[in-house]
């Protein structure tokens, strides 16, 4: 990643300490695959669980300071690559660790967005080499579905700056191996677009399970399908494993898509985490009445 742009990141981000912090995962790949990124280089564990539902703490007592990972909280540490602000003058998180935010994106520029995944973000932001293989760079490529503005003339130009920013224009040789429609077909058959779940009953209640899209090619049941960790790991160079403890749920949250101009302040008040999912809607998980003990 380019210093100038770095250097307007969090300064926690330079400070990162698993005597001190431990992480929140949401549910799906984009969050595993980074949450395992920081396990490998920061030894960074995940302690909670955050479906947009509900937040779960495999241990509640712990007091180290918990980072999101791939969710826009309103407040607090977090690693993502949402797109938060309505304007210019919208409040921002100054904890929260997003080149959106950090190149003050909002909606007024909503075509120069980041639209890639929080994964590919932290490589750049802690210089880590790409992955040597072809397969390696795909998956950064198709988490989130990072590929889709290469192919589109109206974002090219836009996703092509940020791979300059980041250092990682030989990313552009990978895309032009293949088509958007090749690009899908490699997510899906990866299983890039699995969903992890929180069991709530049975013999697995409380253990987080994988929920599969059933859209891989290559499977003609949903039941069939599986996602092999070990050749992410093979491609990746760290291990990619869901957290095996239990957890138990530490708080509830409503979880709704409302229109831009309804984020007002009161709302605002309510809200846990907040993000665009298209240029009118925002997703925000709220807080439940009398429900405000924040997460450590």
């Amino acid at each position: 990643m380019q210093n100038k742009i770095r250097e307007l990141y969090p300064q926690w981000t330079n400070e990162l300490d698993n005597e001190k912090q431990n992480l929140i995962m949401t549910n799906d790949m984009d969050s595993l695959l980074s949450c395992m990124f920081l396990k490998h280089h920061f030894g960074l564990e995940v302690n909670t669980f955050y479906s947009f539902h509900s937040v779960n703490k495999i241990n509640a007592a712990d007091q180290r300071e918990a980072i999101g990972v791939d969710c826009a909280l309103k407040e607090g540490k977090c690693f993502d690559n949402h797109m938060v602000r309505s304007d210019e003058s919208s409040y921002i998180n100054v904890q929260s660790a997003n080149i959106n935010n950090v190149s003050g994106v909002h909606r007024g520029r909503y075509t120069d967005k980041f639209a890639m995944s929080t994964l590919i973000q932290l490589y750049a932001m802690y210089n880590v080499p790409l992955p040597e293989s072809t397969q390696g760079k795909l998956i950064l490529l198709c988490t989130d579905v990072g590929f889709k503005g290469y192919y589109d003339e109206r974002y090219r130009d836009t996703f092509l700056s940020y791979l300059e920013k980041f250092g990682m224009m030989e990313l552009v040789e990978v895309l032009d191996m293949f088509t958007q429609d090749q690009m899908y077909w490699f997510m899906l058959r990866a299983e890039l677009d699995i969903s992890i779940r929180l069991n709530q009953s049975g013999k697995k209640k409380g253990k987080l399970s994988f929920e599969s899209s059933g859209n891989n090619p290559d499977l003609t049941a949903r039941w069939e399908q599986t996602i092999n960790l070990e050749w992410y790991e093979q491609h990746l160079g760290f291990s990619v494993e869901l957290p095996e403890a239990s957890f138990e749920r530490f708080e509830k949250f409503a979880a709704r898509t409302i229109e831009w101009n309804e984020l007002d302040a009161q709302t605002m008040q309510r809200a846990f985490s907040y993000a665009f999912i298209n240029k009118r809607k925002i997703m925000i998980s709220e807080r439940k009445e009398n429900q405000y003990e924040t997460i450590r």
